[in-house]
């Protein structure tokens, strides 16, 4: 099994400002790295949809979810987030949209609203989790919600869903049946052990594919010198040169 390590510091405390930028050079050097596996990994696949979870709360799977999307919508591709994390929406939060309508008025009928919404990132739309209904696991289990993964297969290349967290609810179970890959966002000096087993062995039981796990919220400073000083001072060499390309260009637009 192929481990996605993507490094963002501190990234799950800093809700109102984790959407990376082109000056976030460490972030964006992790997510493309990860974007690179994810690609490799779908490269076959008829559809190239991945749910996000996580062990419990906390981890920064919503972070997570944003920033790859984001990563494969600067690639040129047509890139759709689903928040079905409809117990505890946030995804609308972080990218300035209204909650409702959104998935939860669709699994209830719903055929009238515009659900789909555009970003300021070229590419990337959102499917808000709309208001939270009281039986989400239900909805997420009838066939309308598989029928809306497969109708957005042909209008989108690339499909991320944010889920609730697998130790908390059986959501992030029932839709990893449905999706090509799963991936789960674990957090340093956070996850326990116990939980992240028992994390796997449900989504295994019900014979969905996990594709890999993200380490997140790793120390880069105190880390990046574990394997030698020459190599915490190589990247912070790069990191400076591409902060003051960044600052230069910005300067002459």
């Amino acid at each position: 099994m192929i481990k996605l390590n993507g490094l963002l510091k501190k990234a799950s405390r800093l809700p109102s400002s984790v959407l990376i930028t082109g000056d976030d050079f460490r972030a964006n050097e992790s997510y493309k790295a990860i974007r690179t596996n994810i690609l490799h990994l779908l490269n076959d696949s008829d559809n190239k949809s991945v749910l996000i979870t996580s062990p419990y709360a906390g981890a920064g799977k919503t972070t997570t979810t944003s920033n790859l999307a984001i990563t494969f919508a600067q690639l040129g591709k047509k890139v759709l987030i689903i928040d079905a994390d409809m117990r505890k929406p946030s995804i609308h939060k972080l990218f300035s949209l209204p909650l409702s309508p959104g998935l939860s008025d669709i699994l209830s009928g719903n055929k009238k609203g515009d659900f789909v919404h555009n970003t300021k990132f070229d590419n990337l739309h959102i499917l808000c989790a709309g208001n939270p209904p009281d039986n989400p696991a239900e909805l997420l289990s009838n066939e309308i919600f598989k029928n809306l993964l497969k109708e957005n297969y042909e209008n989108y290349d690339y499909i991320f869903v944010d889920a609730p967290p697998v130790d908390a609810v059986t959501d992030a179970v029932i839709i990893s049946q449905l999706v090509c890959g799963t991936i789960i966002v674990i957090r340093q000096n956070h996850t326990e052990k116990d939980t992240l087993i028992r994390t796997v062995n449900r989504i295994k039981k019900v014979n969905a594919n996990i594709v890999g796990y993200i380490l997140n919220a790793i120390d880069y400073e105190k880390y990046s010198y574990k394997y030698g000083h020459y190599s915490g001072k190589y990247t912070k060499k790069y990191y400076n040169y591409y902060r003051s390309a960044v600052e230069k260009d910005n300067t002459t637009k």
